[in-house]
């Protein structure tokens, strides 16, 4: 039994000698052989399409703009003058860093989630291809409900919080494929 959760969950991290593919045990635990292997070659799709670094080469720029922002705003000391404070304050710096902060994660929670989705999809599409339409379809299915994934999610919430299609979306796309 799992220590730290028990989300049914995979996935790749890592790029060049040192990818990695992490299976967790309730995944292990709740699906067939053949579900567990279709997972598998999902994960391998990730890695041959290289979607680790692809996510990265979105993610790096973001974050180097947030600690720019971050370094010119504790530099500049402007906040606490321009919020109306007569003197500088640094607490002012800090709900300005917090502000510029939120705003920066909704735009990579944006861009990231986008890119991730459709790299969900491609990889569907692999294991599909690669080793079985039928266990991959069969496992996602398992995984949701276990997971108690919601299938129908408001299209705003999936827009901005979501990285992964839903379940429903999905097998349709792996339906498509001939």
């Amino acid at each position: 039994m799992a220590k730290r959760s028990n989300q049914v969950n995979a996935f790749t991290n890592g790029f060049g000698p040192f990818k990695k593919i992490v299976l967790y045990d309730t995944l292990i635990n709740s699906l067939e052989e053949e579900e567990i292997v279709s997972v598998f070659a999902h994960e391998i799709g990730h890695v041959k399409h290289k979607d680790v670094l692809k996510i990265l080469g979105i993610k790096l720029p973001l974050i180097i703009l947030l600690l720019l922002s971050f370094y010119w705003i504790l530099d500049y000391n402007f906040s606490s003058l321009e919020f109306g404070s007569s003197e500088i304050k640094p607490v002012m710096s800090l709900i300005a860093m917090y502000s510029i902060f939120s705003v920066l994660k909704l735009l990579s929670n944006i861009s990231t989630n986008f890119l991730i989705r459709r790299k969900e999809y491609q990889a569907d599409i692999f294991s599909a291809q690669k080793y079985s339409k039928e266990y991959i379809i069969s496992a996602l299915k398992k995984i949701a409900l276990i997971n108690m994934s919601d299938l129908n999610p408001h299209p705003i919430d999936y827009f901005i919080n979501y990285t992964h299609p839903t379940v429903v979306d999905r097998i349709e796309n792996i339906h498509k494929i001939t």
